[in-house]
């Protein structure tokens, strides 16, 4: 017990740098204004606008992806800035739950009281999941960090009903966390789980069929991002380029015990093969692919073979630990990458608005004309969607991917300097406070 517990004790105290840049980074996040807390990121405005369009219409939870579970809470207050809010406290508190639910799975094999820090150490060794949560992917990422691991503690305890109830709740949530929960209740072959969450999800059959249809046509789609092999993606996701390869193999050798975490394993296995078998879904999924293997590697070790924890620890945060004390060390001299750690930490920070667009927004919605059909791109003017619908639902707001597809009237703004876009963005000019209505 000594030689684990003391592994995850120094890996904590090594990550303190990087620990300290993941605390911090939360605050890169959000921005006040006026009495509320704005996310940043790239997918928030779309989910407050889901939000009040339950609230002013509740029966379109039943016509789509979305509204899904986590639009029904944030629309309680029906109205865009309370709602953009209650998204900003759900990410805020995602972390936190996150290392509480997978808490439950590791107390459910047997780690006492060092499952909290081993589920701390899955979840905040994962530098692209916060990245995630900064862009604002809440109904995928609270499926994947919490109700999958609700599900699996279920199980794990012999509540094989209760584990389906919680397994089909991820029908409201998203196409991706549906998927990554299904997966996990086909390899528990236990007939009750999987009877149970088809029966929670049949109830939103609705949502499934437009979730499988979402899902094709996503997978089936152009690769927006460019496709990442695995060593690239095992950087991308842990800054250590043998990661996620050698993660895989030895969730496969653990595998091969079959540990009472194996229906964990075969999900994380499943989803690291779809990674790189869907260009489409590459990047989206080699993030889940990366944590779930981290996460469920960690449980089949504890469980059926001790000697190898610490390697598994080592591989899942050796990445981010360099990284940290690499952004530590160049505030003292100059290291190979320290400018750009300096500059963004290991976040690059996504931020679509600022106090100075939706201040604009207010003086450019009392020029569009009555009833037009404004056009704006995803990466620029998106919160124009939520606040359009709220105080101009007279007007159609048409969104595009980029740039150049805007036709007619269209609001425009500048990029964020330092901050990421699609490589259709590229040349675009900076200035996002300069926002403008064309014709």
């Amino acid at each position: 017990m000594r030689r684990p517990a003391l592994a995850v004790a120094a890996v904590a105290a090594a990550a303190i740098p990087y620990l300290y840049l993941y605390a911090s980074a939360y605050a890169k996040f959000f921005a006040p204004y006026r009495g509320a807390l704005i996310p940043l990121g790239d997918d928030y405005p779309i989910h407050v606008y889901f939000a009040l369009q339950f609230c002013h219409n509740p029966a379109t939870v039943m016509q789509g992806q979305y509204p899904g579970l986590l639009h029904i809470a944030a629309s309680l207050p029906c109205d865009m800035w309370k709602t953009a809010t209650a998204l900003s406290t759900m990410a805020i508190l995602l972390i936190p739950l996150a290392i509480a639910a997978w808490g439950l799975v590791y107390r459910a094999v047997g780690a006492g009281k060092w499952a909290w820090p081993l589920a701390a150490l899955a979840v905040l060794s994962q530098p692209r999941l916060l990245q995630s949560v900064g862009d604002g992917q809440l109904p995928e990422k609270y499926t994947l960090l919490v109700i999958l691991p609700a599900a699996a503690y279920l199980w794990l305890r012999g509540k094989r009903v209760a584990a389906g109830a919680v397994a089909g709740l991820a029908a409201w949530t998203s196409y991706l966390g549906a998927t990554y929960v299904a997966l996990f209740a086909l390899a528990t072959l236990s007939p009750p789980l999987i009877a149970t969450a088809a029966a929670v999800a049949a109830a939103g059959w609705p949502r499934v069929q437009t979730a499988f249809t979402t899902a094709a046509e996503a997978a089936g789609g152009p690769a927006l991002i460019p496709y990442m092999d695995p060593i690239r993606a095992s950087f991308y996701v842990y800054f250590n380029p043998i990661a996620l390869p050698a993660l895989a193999a030895v969730a496969i050798w653990l595998a091969a015990k079959r540990p009472r975490t194996l229906p964990l394993l075969a999900t994380a296995l499943a989803l690291w093969a779809a990674a790189f078998a869907l260009p489409p879904l590459n990047e989206r999924l080699a993030r889940a692919a990366g944590f779930l293997l981290a996460a469920s590697t960690l449980a089949a070790a504890w469980e059926k073979d001790r000697r190898i924890l610490a390697a598994t620890a080592l591989l899942t945060a050796a990445g981010p630990i360099a990284a940290g004390w690499a952004w530590a060390a160049a505030h003292i001299a100059p290291v190979p990458y320290g400018e750009q750690l300096l500059q963004y930490g290991l976040f690059q920070p996504a931020v679509r608005t600022l106090p100075c667009k939706l201040d604009a927004y207010q003086e450019i919605a009392k020029e569009i004309p009555r009833g037009a059909t404004v056009s704006v791109a995803w990466q620029l003017d998106l919160w124009l969607l939520p606040y359009l619908y709220q105080t101009r639902p007279d007007v159609k707001v048409n969104v595009v991917l980029c740039p150049w597809d805007m036709e007619g009237l269209r609001v425009v703004s500048g990029l964020v300097p330092g901050s990421w876009y699609l490589p259709c963005y590229s040349g675009w000019p900076t200035g996002p406070c300069n926002v403008t209505l064309a014709r």
